[in-house]
């Protein structure tokens, strides 16, 4: 996962807060959201493994604190002592390997708060931890701050590019910290500009990206940001690429058709930059005591069971499972579990969506503690598997573009191709009668799957604060579900598509205490 912006964290642990009355957010402390708190404490409580390397990048330098052992997780605490300055640089890409150079991570995660704390999370396999070290691998860094460009260019678009299909080869070459990139064709399409490249890449990049394919590390998390400024000061961004062969040929597209004739500025910005870094971790058996807790919860589709508390160094975690119904293809659950202790409020977090798995709770508590604790266990979101779709004809009317749905309907409505690039329109919700909270769908256009977006509304809090009181099955102040739309712009012009109800989401709503004396 990125890093995630500070202030968009912030705005949802609000609305989080502001939409479960329920909860133990009632109780009026704010709640905790991030790994820190935990890693104090396992710190404070001698379960964790003290560090105190410093990594140097140029005149940076990250600071790797501790290390904490959870059964399921490995927790690297670090700090960035520069991190008031605007190009100070976080770990990106990483890896956890064995003696071996074997990837022992099925995932991993970060945080940072912006703060100059952060804290890399690794899912752990077991099964390949051999011997007494592992290895914390820094393949690249990111800027922790607002990017510059690394480089910048002038080129001129030729004036044949006026007429729509016109091509022409501006033969421009670009050095970037990942390569050589040279532009070989640009075209007009349809008033856009799109540009054939073809990339020749360092051998350190495809050295890094030829390696342990667990590390997840492609050529195309290499690519260098491109954005062109015409004369008249307007920016072009490239919102779309292809690419072929491990990155050494590919297509650029740009959200417009910069002015023809007139230099134009190339910025070049290298996010990732290669590290390189290594940092051994002794590996330390962790310690978990279990609580039995064995409570069932039944709803129309299935049966939800948490079995165990288990107390960890960092964490606090619940194991769960989902029995499904007869009849009831389950395809992914989400629960709504949150854990009070004395008037400290976290959230509890699932990674995956299985069916049986842990409710992480980036706190620890301890046997003693118990009784001062309280999970609520607010609800369930389980997706089930649907598959109809709406077959979408401009030569229709469009009373054509619905289908009924589980007690509702779903419509169509306000289809239209905008600026004859993008086509548009909303799925709109009958909700006389409606049972479900979501739905998920996939659009295709002759059997080809194509890639879209959600618009967001002019109202930004309100358009997430809506969308998670859906997510989570509540309802709105004065007892009616909030109304359910979706605003779908699908990239290119298209007079036939496809959209697949692919899958409805249910909110079981549980509204239970769990207390342990």
């Amino acid at each position: 996962m990125k890093y995630a912006n500070k202030a968009k964290i912030l705005l949802l642990a609000v609305i989080m807060a502001v939409t479960l009355p329920f909860s133990a957010f009632a109780a009026g402390a704010e709640p905790d959201w991030g790994w820190t708190g935990g890693i104090n404490t396992a710190v404070e409580n001698g379960k964790a493994v003290e560090l105190n390397k410093i990594f140097e990048y140029g005149d940076h330098k990250i600071k790797f604190e501790n290390a904490v052992w959870e059964d399921y997780a490995l927790l690297v605490a670090f700090s960035v002592p520069d991190a008031d300055k605007e190009d100070s640089v976080l770990p990106s890409q990483i890896s956890l390997v064995n003696e071996e150079g074997r990837s022992v991570s099925q995932g991993h995660g970060s945080e940072y708060g912006g703060n100059g704390k952060g804290v890399l999370e690794f899912n752990l396999n077991r099964e390949l931890i051999k011997g007494d070290k592992l290895y914390l691998k820094i393949h690249t860094l990111r800027k922790a701050g607002r990017e510059k460009p690394d480089y910048t260019y002038t080129m001129v678009l030729d004036k044949s590019l006026s007429a729509d299909g016109a091509k022409y080869n501006p033969g421009k070459e670009i050095k970037t910290d990942y390569g050589t990139l040279k532009f070989v064709t640009a075209s007009n399409s349809r008033e856009r500009l799109s540009i054939d490249y073809t990339f020749d890449y360092i051998q350190e990049i495809k050295e890094l990206t030829k390696s342990d394919p667990d590390t997840n590390i492609f050529v195309h998390d290499l690519f260098p940001q491109i954005t062109l400024t015409d004369a008249n000061k307007k920016v072009f961004r490239a919102n779309g690429r292809s690419s072929g062969d491990e990155g050494k040929y590919g297509s650029l597209y740009f959200d417009g058709m910069p002015e023809l004739n007139k230099p134009v500025t190339i910025s070049v910005i290298c996010s990732e930059k290669v590290a390189n870094w290594s940092l051994p971790i002794p590996v330390k058996k962790a310690e978990v005591e279990t609580v039995s807790v064995n409570k069932e919860y039944k709803s129309e589709g299935g049966s939800f069971k948490i079995k165990n508390i288990y107390l960890g160094s960092a964490s606090t975690y619940l194991d769960y499972e989902f029995i499904p119904d007869k009849g009831y293809e389950v395809t992914r659950l989400e629960p709504l579990v949150s854990m009070n202790i004395r008037n400290k409020n976290v959230q509890g977090s699932t990674s995956n969506g299985d069916l049986a798995g842990k409710i992480i709770f980036k706190y620890p508590i301890t046997r003693k503690d118990l009784k001062d604790v309280t999970f609520y266990v607010d609800s369930v979101k389980r997706s089930i598997k649907y598959g109809q779709s709406i077959k979408i004809d401009f030569d229709k009317t469009p009373e054509d573009y619905k289908i009924k749905v589980d007690g509702s309907e779903i419509q169509v409505t306000n289809l239209k191709i905008k600026d004859g690039k993008t086509t548009c329109f909303d799925l709109e919700v009958n909700d006389s009668n409606r049972k479900f909270s979501d739905f998920d769908v996939g659009i295709k256009a002759d059997t080809q799957h194509l890639s879209w977006s959600s618009s967001s509304s002019s109202d930004e809090f309100k358009n997430i604060f809506d969308k998670l009181k859906e997510g989570f099955g509540l309802t709105s102040q004065d007892g009616k579900k909030s109304p359910l739309k979706k605003s779908i712009q699908v990239d290119g012009e298209h007079k036939k598509l496809e959209v697949e109800i692919e899958s409805l989401v249910y909110s079981d709503s549980y509204k239970s205490e769990i207390k342990l004396n």
